[in-house]
């Protein structure tokens, strides 16, 4: 008897251990099916902030979105980005300006001259949101307030390429190709990647008589794209 239950008792833990093993006789270890969860590659979760509230990560994801083309999507992300509470100053007057670029181009300017007015009262000397609030003004057609702005944007960093575009561009606006060519010059001189500011060269060029030094600019910003950058690219 004690024999048998000896014997009862090995077999029990030999069986426990397979199964603890997953090696149980007979039993095979099936492959995923294609196409099912099990099969799909593992996503690293993020904590929820990260997805939910961070207002850092969804700036990020907005400036993805539209530099993939997505602009609702993008436009989505900002939003929810500036309503936040959690976001300094001076990064929120960053992605005002970020989702402001969104408007331009006869997209929704209005919304855009909004976006650019705020991020200016949130960092005044920034100037990257007043050469953006020129070229919104310049969109609604108040060449006035761009040209101030414009070299407003100036005065405060004369390093920044896109102030000089501005300035240039309400230059034109004003019929005024010496001065739009020379701001034009500077703004070229700081990004010679900068196609936008080739585009509006050319056109001074024209102005000015020299059809061949336009057709080389216009060449080149055809090259680069004559698109403006986002802000902060």
């Amino acid at each position: 008897m004690r024999s048998r239950f000896a014997l009862s008792a090995l077999l029990f833990a030999q069986v426990l251990a397979l199964l603890l093993l997953g090696c149980v006789p007979g039993a095979q270890a099936r492959s995923p099916e294609p196409g099912t969860a099990q099969d799909a590659p593992l996503i690293p979760l993020l904590s929820p902030r990260t997805t939910r509230d961070d207002p850092r990560q969804m700036v990020r994801q907005g400036r993805e979105a539209a530099r993939c083309g997505d602009r609702d999507q993008a436009w989505e992300l900002l939003t929810r980005a500036v309503n936040s509470t959690d976001m300094d100053q001076r990064s929120l007057a960053d992605a005002l300006v970020l989702r402001g670029s969104l408007g331009l181009g006869g997209v929704a300017p209005y919304q855009a001259l909004a976006d650019f007015r705020r991020a200016v009262e949130l960092a005044p000397a920034t100037s990257g949101a007043l050469a953006w609030r020129a070229l919104a003004w310049l969109e609604l057609g108040r060449i006035g307030p761009a040209l101030d702005d414009a070299r407003r944007a100036v005065t405060l960093t004369p390093s920044v390429a896109l102030a000089h575009l501005a300035l240039g561009r309400a230059l034109l606006a004003q019929e005024r190709p010496g001065e739009a060519r020379d701001a034009l010059d500077e703004a070229v001189r700081l990004d010679p990647g900068l196609g936008a500011a080739l585009h509006d060269r050319a056109l001074a060029l024209r102005a000015l008589g020299d059809p061949e030094a336009a057709g080389r600019d216009e060449s080149r910003a055809r090259e680069l794209s004559p698109v403006l950058p986002l802000p902060g690219s």
